[in-house]
């Protein structure tokens, strides 16, 4: 199995009203970035979309995309894991202050699929 890991120093949340989505950006530094990975979900989704993949879970990661590609990502100890068509991804957030917002977010894009455990 691939392997993707990396310490975040970036994260930006946000509510796309125009385009209706919300999207979570990650990345290893502000803007000199090595390793990125972008989570998006539709929050309004048209007939045609729902139809279609394209009201799933979109996940992009340093140029590669797909959608509804993950079943379930874990927070634990400021560790985001994941797995997504045969890679994983270990992503760190210990540099990051994970507030209620960044929280919100997850829930809104993974829903039931984000598991949050302090143990």
């Amino acid at each position: 199995m691939y392997q993707i890991k990396f310490a975040a120093e970036n994260i930006n949340v946000s509510k796309n009203e125009e385009d209706q989505y919300y999207m979570i950006a990650i990345a290893d530094h502000k803007t000199d970035y090595d390793n990125y990975i972008i989570f998006q979900k539709t929050f309004n989704p048209d007939e045609l979309e729902e139809e279609s993949e394209l009201s799933g879970i979109y996940i992009e990661c340093n140029g590669e995309s797909c959608y509804n590609c993950c079943d379930k990502i874990i927070l634990k100890n400021d560790v985001l894991k994941f797995e997504v068509r045969g890679t994983s991804f270990e992503i760190s957030l210990k540099k990051i202050n994970l507030d209620d917002q960044f929280n919100f977010f997850m829930v809104k894009v993974f829903e039931d699929k984000f598991i949050k455990s302090d143990e």
